[in-house]
């Protein structure tokens, strides 16, 4: 490619918006990196806090530490076990060296501390964004990412979107495929869409399996 007589240089990878994507659309390189940030500054609040209060290191962790794992998850989301588990390993870490916490399971570990896995939380991050992109309260071509299911079950609720056909694995985990197996399934009788206020805390409420 040319701009000119400009030759343009290729590269197998790009960082955009802060995001790492190969060529082939895969995310390893940035989870290495996200995870690698995450851990070093897991590290230095169990160094650097004469605190030894769980409740505030957990807040730390949360504010400094969880971000890092988070930010633009709905376009990173890893599928790849191997990956899953490697950006779960931050949370899983910090919180078994919390006082108390080393002998308990991470399940354990994540119900006295009142905190969600990674995993959860990218389901509901993806769900409310989608909220947003159906409801028109992103900027974007809602027709581009969803198409309302014109043949929605008496039993599901009225927001049911197409689920489109993918043939490469990559594509089966795609943002808005895999969102919409999770939003069809989304239980009326739970789920409130009269605003994204009351979607998020319904949404916050319900427990994903993992």
């Amino acid at each position: 490619y040319f701009i000119g007589n400009h030759k343009l240089q290729s590269c197998s990878e790009v960082n955009d918006l802060g995001v790492q994507i190969r060529s082939e659309m895969k995310v390893e390189s940035h989870i290495n990196k996200i995870v690698s940030k995450a851990r070093i500054r897991s590290y230095l609040i169990k160094k650097c806090f004469r605190s030894r209060n769980t409740k505030t290191l957990v807040k730390a962790y949360q504010v400094y530490v969880r971000p890092l794992l988070e930010t633009n998850s709905s376009v990173w989301s890893p599928y790849l076990v191997k990956d899953i588990n490697m950006v779960e390993s931050v949370q899983r870490r910090f919180t078994k060296h919390l006082n108390g916490m080393s002998e308990r399971s991470y399940a354990e570990r994540l119900h006295a501390l009142n905190l969600d896995s990674l995993e959860v939380r990218r389901i509901r991050a993806d769900l409310i964004v989608a909220y947003k992109i159906l409801f028109g309260q992103l900027n974007v071509d809602k027709e581009l990412y969803f198409e309302r299911n014109k043949y929605t079950a008496t039993r599901s609720h009225v927001h049911k979107v197409t689920i489109p056909f993918a043939h490469s694995d990559i594509r089966k985990n795609f943002y808005t495929i895999r969102t919409a197996k999770i939003w069809n399934e989304l239980p009326t009788e739970k789920v409130d869409f009269s605003c994204l206020k009351h979607f998020i805390s319904t949404v916050s409420s319900l427990d994903f399996k993992q």
